[in-house]
C-alpha cells in the first residue's frame, strides 16, 4: 500500500494525497493467490487507506485488521471466521474522521489486551487508543499528557519497541518533513505513561529528511534495537543503538510447524520476576513500516526469563522455562495433537491401563468445507481387549479422561458384556462414515480369522506381511499433502483367498491422522477434497472393478478394529478387493474371518459409581518413537498447557445420574478432567459352559474442539442436543430449556472457566 508523495515544501493536506483502497489476496496453498477483497467485505472503492496492522484485538484467537485512513479515521475489521470481515470501528469507539497515517498494535499498558497507536497528518504527537477488554477503545490522553505539542509537521511511520531494554515498550514516530529531528522517541515510564526522550537519546541531532517508513530490529546483534528510516527522495537513515543493551534482553526466533513457518500471528509472553510482557509476531505495520519477525524483550535487571509462552496460530500453547537472557532463543513449534477424542483406561489386574480413544465421530461444529458443517455421530461401542479388564475390589473400573484441548459432553456410559461361544471373537460394527445414516449397533461373532493371501499398494509394493499382525508396521508409502489429514489418493489391493460360502467379515485394525477444520478450509481453497475409503471388487467374469461401497467407513482415531461385512456383497467367486482413499489411514492388520452363526447374549451395566474429578494429563509413550502414541496413566505429562473453552462446566463430584440416559443432560468436562466409574458385576448372568465373554464400553456424547475455524470454538455454550437439525443452530432451533433443564444447570453446571488473556500473569 502506498500513496503519492506530496510536494517537497507542502505541509498542508493536498488533494492528490489520496491513499489507496485495501486489497486482500488469499493464499490458495498451491502457489497461487486469489483477490478476495470484495468477498471478504473489505472496502467499497471509496476508502483512503494509508496503513494497516494485523492483530487479535478481541483475544478470540483470530486475526483482525485495523486500518488508518485519510479523512476517515480508523477502521477495525473484525474477523467473522467465515472468510468475511466487518468494520466495527465506530461501534467500538475508534474515530470516524481524522487524517491518520501510521498505525501499530501494541499492549502498551500491559493488561493483556492489544491497544492501538496512530500518527496523524496534522499532529506532531501520536494518539493512543486503549483497549479496555470489553470490546471498546478509548482515547488515552493521559498517557501522553506530558508530551510537548511543538506544532511540528506530520508523523508518518510508527513503531513500538523497547529501545532501552527496561521492559517497557516505547514509541517511535517518523517526522515527515525536512525540518526538526528525523524521529521522535516517547519513552514508556511504566504502566502506560510516556515522556519525550528525543533529546536525551540524541535523536534530536538527526535531521529530518521527509521520513516515511520505519523498521526496527537488532541489526548488529549486540542486544539492542536499531532503527532504519526510509526517506522520500533520499537514501535511508540508519540509526545504531549504542547503550540500549545495558539492560538484559531476549530475542526469540520462532519456527512454525503446523502453523506458518515464520510464526506470524503467534502471541508471545515473557515473565521474569514481576516483569511481564506480551507481543504478537507481525510482518509489518503502517505507514510503510515493518517489524522484525523475532520478538525482542527487554528484561532490565533480570538475567533470565522464568517462563516464555507462545500461543501459535495453529492453537498450540507452548512453554519454555528458565531461559537464559542475553542470547537469541530458537523455538520450534511442538508437533502436538490438540484435539481428537477422550481416552479410555481400565483396571487390568495390576494397573490402570490405556485402551484407546473413543467418541471419534462426536465432534460438532466441525468444518467440512466453507460454510459446511458435519453431522456428529454421537455414540460408540469400544471393544476392550480381554487382558485389559479385571475385577478390582469387587468392581470393574473404567476411567474416561478428557486430556486434550477440547470440551467433551458425556451423556451416557455403560459397560456391555457380550457372551459368545469359545473359539469365536466378538466385534461391534463400529466405524465412521462420511454422512448419515450411521451404522446401527450390531455384533459380529466370527471365527477362523486369518491374514489376507496377498496385499499390494498402488505403487506395486508387496505389503502382505505388514498387514498380517498388529505390530505397528503399516503401509505408509503414500505422499502426504500439506494439509493435516490429507494424502494423495492411494489404494490397497487385497486377495482374500477362496470365498467361504458362509460369507466373510474383514477385521481391519488401523489408526487415522484426522483432518481438522483449518486443514479442510485450506484444502478447499486449493481445490482439494478428502475422499473417505471406498471398496471395489474385481469381477472375475468381466475383469472389471465393481463398486461395492463408496463409503466403506474408517476407524476412529487411535488404533482400534473396525468390521466390514462382505457377506453377499461381492460378485460371484470374487477374491480381490481394492480400498481407495485420500485420508491418512494407517492399516496395521487386516484379517478375514467367517461369521459364526447365532447372535450373542448381551447384558448392559450402568455405573454404580461415577465421579468427576481432576486427573491431569497422562504421559504419551511410544515403544518405537513413532506415531501413534499410547498413554501411561500413572505418569504425568509436565509439558501440557491446554486452553479451555470459556463457560460453565459440570462441578466435581458424583455425576452418576447424568450418565444413566442419553437425555442431553451432560457431564461437561475440560482438558484434565476424568470420570472414574465402577461397575458392579453381580447383575451379570453366570457364564455358561463353552462360552466366553467380551466387554465393550458404550458411550454417547459430543465433543467440541478449539480450532479457530470450527463453529463457536471459544465457549462451552451453546450446548448441543441430539435432535438439533444442524450446528451452528438455525434461527428456529435452540437447546430445549424447560424446568428440568434449569434444575440441571443449577445443580451441576456451576464450575465456571473464564477466558484468560494473560496466562502468565502481568
Amino acid at each position: 500500500m502506498s500513496a503519492p508523495n506530496p510536494p517537497r515544501e507542502s505541509l498542508a493536506f493536498p488533494g492528490d494525497y489520496a491513499g489507496e483502497e485495501f486489497r486482500v489476496f488469499r493464499n490458495n496453498g498451491n502457489g497461487t493467490f486469489a483477490d478476495v477483497t470484495q468477498a471478504a467485505r473489505f472496502g467499497d472503492g471509496t476508502k483512503r487507506n494509508t496503513g494497516a496492522v494485523f492483530s487479535d484485538f478481541d483475544n478470540d484467537r483470530d486475526i483482525d485488521v485495523a486500518v488508518a485512513r485519510l479523512g476517515q479515521g480508523i477502521a477495525l475489521y473484525t474477523n467473522n471466521r467465515d472468510g468475511t470481515f466487518t468494520d466495527i470501528g465506530p461501534k467500538v469507539g475508534l474515530p470516524a474522521d481524522g487524517n491518520y497515517l501510521g498505525i501499530v498494535a501494541v499492549d502498551y499498558n500491559r493488561d493483556g489486551w492489544v491497544d492501538l497507536v496512530a500518527t496523524l497528518w496534522d499532529s506532531s504527537v501520536p494518539r493512543l487508543f486503549r483497549n479496555d477488554g470489553s470490546g471498546a477503545f478509548a482515547l488515552d490522553a493521559t498517557a501522553l499528557a506530558d508530551i510537548p505539542r511543538d506544532g511540528g509537521g506530520p508523523l508518518f511511520g510508527l513503531a513500538a519497541a523497547d529501545v532501552d531494554n527496561d521492559g517497557f515498550v516505547d514509541l517511535l514516530a517518523v517526522n515527515g518533513t525536512d525540518r526538526g529531528p528525523a524521529i521522535r522517541l516517547l519513552h514508556n515510564l511504566g504502566e502506560g505513561h510516556f515522556e519525550d526522550a528525543t533529546a536525551v537519546s540524541a535523536l534530536s541531532l538527526v535531521p529530518a529528511r521527509r521520513g516515511r517508513g520505519l523498521a526496527v530490529a537488532d541489526l548488529d546483534g549486540d542486544g539492542d534495537l536499531d532503527l532504519v528510516i526510509s526517506n522520500n527522495g533520499a537514501s535511508p537513515t540508519l540509526l545504531r543503538n549504542d547503550g540500549g543493551n545495558k539492560g538484559h534482553w531476549l530475542a526469540v526466533t520462532p519456527k512454525g510447524l503446523n502453523s506458518n513457518r515464520q510464526g506470524v500471528g503467534t502471541k508471545v509472553e515473557a515473565k521474569a520476576g514481576t516483569l511481564w510482557q506480551k507481543t504478537e509476531i507481525a510482518s509489518g505495520s503502517g505507514y510503510l513500516s515493518s517489524t522484525s519477525l523475532r520478538p525482542f524483550f527487554g528484561l532490565g535487571a533480570h538475567a533470565s526469563v522464568d517462563a516464555l509462552r507462545l500461543l501459535w496460530p495453529g492453537g498450540v500453547l507452548q512453554d519454555e522455562v528458565k531461559v537464559a537472557a542475553d542470547a537469541p532463543l530458537r523455538v520450534e513449534e511442538l508437533d502436538r495433537k490438540g484435539t481428537s477424542c477422550p481416552i479410555l483406561y481400565t483396571w487390568d489386574g495390576t494397573k490402570i491401563a490405556f485402551v484407546t480413544d473413543f467418541l471419534g465421530g462426536s465432534a460438532f461444529g466441525y468444518l467440512v468445507a466453507p460454510a459446511t458443517w458435519n453431522t456428529p455421530d454421537t455414540d460408540e461401542y469400544v471393544r476392550i481387549p480381554a487382558e485389559r479388564i479385571r475385577v478390582h475390589d469387587g468392581r470393574y473400573e473404567l476411567y474416561l479422561v478428557n486430556q486434550l484441548e477440547e470440551t467433551i459432553y458425556f451423556d451416557r456410559a455403560q459397560l456391555v458384556a457380550v457372551d459368545h461361544p469359545d473359539g469365536t471373537e466378538a466385534y461391534p460394527d463400529e466405524r465412521l462414515v462420511e454422512t448419515p445414516p450411521f451404522p446401527r449397533f450390531k455384533m459380529h461373532v466370527v471365527a477362523g480369522a486369518r491374514p489376507v493371501v496377498s496385499a499390494v499398494d498402488d505403487s506395486g509394493r508387496d505389503v502382505t506381511d505388514a498387514l498380517a499382525r498388529e505390530d505397528r508396521t503399516y503401509p505408509d508409502g503414500f505422499r502426504l499433502l500439506p494439509f493435516k489429514g490429507y494424502a494423495e489418493t492411494h489404494a490397497l489391493t487385497l486377495d482374500l483367498g477362496a470365498p467361504d460360502p458362509r460369507g466373510a467379515v474383514l477385521l481391519m485394525t488401523a489408526w487415522i491422522d484426522y483432518a481438522d477444520s483449518t486443514s479442510n478450509l485450506a484444502a478447499s481453497q486449493s481445490g482439494v477434497a478428502l475422499a473417505a475409503p471406498s471398496l471395489e471388487a474385481l469381477d472375475p467374469t468381466t475383469g472389471a472393478w465393481v463398486m461395492v461401497s463408496r463409503d466403506m467407513g474408517f476407524p476412529a482415531g487411535l488404533p482400534k478394529t473396525m468390521t466390514v461385512d462382505l457377506t453377499g456383497k461381492l460378485p460371484p467367486r470374487a477374491t480381490k478387493i481394492r480400498i481407495t482413499t485420500s485420508m491418512r489411514i494407517y492399516w496395521d492388520r487386516i484379517l478375514v474371518a467367517t461369521p459364526a452363526g447365532s447372535p450373542p447374549a448381551i447384558t448392559r451395566l450402568d455405573p454404580s459409581v461415577a465421579l468427576l474429578r481432576w486427573r491431569g494429563f497422562p504421559l504419551p509413550v511410544t515403544p518405537d518413537g513413532k506415531a501413534p502414541a499410547a498413554y501411561d496413566y500413572a505418569r504425568e505429562d509436565p509439558g501440557v498447557f491446554w486452553k479451555a473453552h470459556e463457560g460453565f462446566y459440570t462441578r466435581y463430584g458424583d455425576v452418576r445420574e447424568l450418565l444413566e440416559a442419553a437425555d442431553d443432560r451432560y457431564v461437561i468436562t475440560r482438558g484434565g478432567d476424568e470420570i472414574a466409574m465402577s461397575f458392579d458385576p453381580s447383575p451379570l448372568p453366570p457364564l455358561a459352559p463353552g462360552m466366553t465373554r467380551t466387554f465393550l464400553l458404550y458411550a454417547d456424547g459430543f465433543g467440541k474442539d478449539m480450532d479457530v475455524n470450527s463453529a463457536r470454538p471459544d465457549r462451552v455454550e451453546p450446548l448441543p442436543y441430539h435432535a438439533m437439525p444442524a450446528f451452528p443452530y438455525p434461527a428456529s432451533a435452540a437447546y430445549p430449556v424447560d424446568s428440568g433443564a434449569l434444575e440441571y444447570f443449577d445443580a451441576y453446571n456451576t464450575r465456571q472457566v473464564k477466558r484468560s488473556v494473560t496466562p502468565l500473569g502481568p
